[in-house]
């Protein structure tokens, strides 16, 4: 698609992209996925869309301590894990092994405060590192973890805390706590001044007017190692995409019983009197709210979302245009019979990943391991078995191929 098409493509998105009553209905020629007439199943299983994963334990000693993963990436057989907990970006083999560190701690060059997220630039071969602390991105080469240079960009009191490099572009998300004309959701920073370049995406008609500084581990921007990554905020109704010519539509979402303005401004206003966040009206009224963990895979599109207090897993197939929905979506392989529960956190388009984090592992080795469930023919069956030995264990990454 030339540049010329895109253009005309985002002029009218701007254009014909409105929002009636309590639906909020995009009315651009791009897919349509209907929640209320997704289809209701039981379960779906991972063998549906995947080969029998590969099972990498990742190392646990004293010198990398994983706290909680809260962003991957896989480059070159190396698998790159952001633990914000501890504000470190550890780098490990494809066999789990740890490697090293990638920056530290500090108030030097090249040394951080706080991480909320890092980005490759697979071309390049580099990695940029958001500190959230401060409000600059911080780069290194890939390989020998080398520091490169720092792009000043600053703190100005909005939390800015996701970040991806996509098409030699360097974008932040954008959150203000105030009432005012700034309230777009991102922005892309000059490489080497560290100034805003340009801003996109008005959350008064993209984000239903939520511009608050509420964060989930699986918003923001998807499917980051790939050619075109997607973002939706967290009230969204719209899956943009971000391409070499701008960001565009790619998906809305539709349904009658999506959180509106209405909804979202009484927990803004409840928000503004007591500095906490409450979603009781909209989960009592089972209002749908929060797109998160969204992957395309093969032919299908998958992404989470909550109605009410319940989250449920939706699944649409490209092709057929047709939408699955359930409560139930898991592994299939790991054990003789029921569905193993994990959390789908990255995807490339050729293969996927499932984490079991570390504060689930207890439960894992309770009803799998030491209740007789496990598979023995999956792959390193051993090395996961073991870990019912061990004191401490790192999270356990399953790697899926896409069928």
């Amino acid at each position: 698609m030339n540049k010329t098409i895109i253009l005309l493509l985002i002029a009218l998105f701007f254009y014909s992209c409105t929002r009636k009553g309590k639906v909020g209905e995009c009315q651009i020629h791009v897919d349509m996925i209907d929640l209320d007439h997704a289809s209701m199943v039981d379960s779906l299983t991972y063998s549906a869309y995947f080969h029998s994963p590969q099972i990498i334990p990742l190392e646990t000693n004293s010198n990398c301590i994983i706290q909680k993963v809260h962003r991957i990436d896989i480059f070159k057989n190396k698998i790159y894990i952001l633990d914000t907990k501890s504000s470190r970006l550890m780098a490990f083999d494809i066999n789990g092994h740890y490697l090293n560190d990638i920056g530290r701690r500090g108030h030097g060059d090249g040394e951080y405060l706080e991480i909320s997220d890092f980005s490759i630039d697979r071309e390049n071969e580099v990695v940029y590192i958001w500190d959230e602390l401060i409000g600059n991105a911080i780069k290194y080469d890939l390989i020998s973890g080398k520091y490169i240079n720092t792009i000043h960009h600053g703190n100005d009191g909005n939390q800015c805390y996701d970040m991806i490099f996509s098409n030699n572009k360097l974008y932040v998300n954008h959150t203000t706590k105030t009432k005012s004309q700034d309230n777009f959701m991102i922005k892309e920073i000059d490489l080497e001044t560290g100034k805003i370049s340009n801003v996109y995406l008005d959350a008064n008609t993209y984000n239903k007017a939520w511009t608050l500084p509420l964060r989930n581990n699986n918003t923001g921007f998807f499917m980051r190692s790939t050619s075109i990554p997607k973002f939706a905020g967290m009230f969204s109704d719209t899956i943009m995409a971000i391409t070499e010519n701008g960001i565009i539509p790619a998906y809305c979402i539709k349904s009658e019983k999506l959180a509106n303005k209405n909804d979202l401004g009484k927990i803004i206003d409840y928000y503004d009197k007591s500095g906490l966040y409450s979603f009781d009206t909209i989960e009592k009224e089972e209002k749908i709210f929060g797109i998160f963990n969204y992957l395309e895979f093969g032919n299908a599109i998958h992404f989470s979302f909550n109605k009410g207090g319940e989250r449920f897993t939706l699944l649409y197939d490209k092709t057929s245009k047709q939408a699955l929905k359930t409560k139930s979506f898991g592994d299939n392989f790991i054990l003789n019979s029921g569905i193993c529960y994990l959390d789908l956190i990255y995807c490339d388009g050729s293969q996927t990943v499932a984490i079991l984090q570390t504060d689930a592992i207890p439960i894992f080795i309770d009803y799998a391991i030491h209740s007789n469930r496990l598979n023995s023919q999956i792959n390193n069956y051993e090395a996961l078995k073991a870990i019912a030995g061990k004191k401490d264990n790192n999270p356990i990454l399953f790697i899926y191929k896409i069928k």
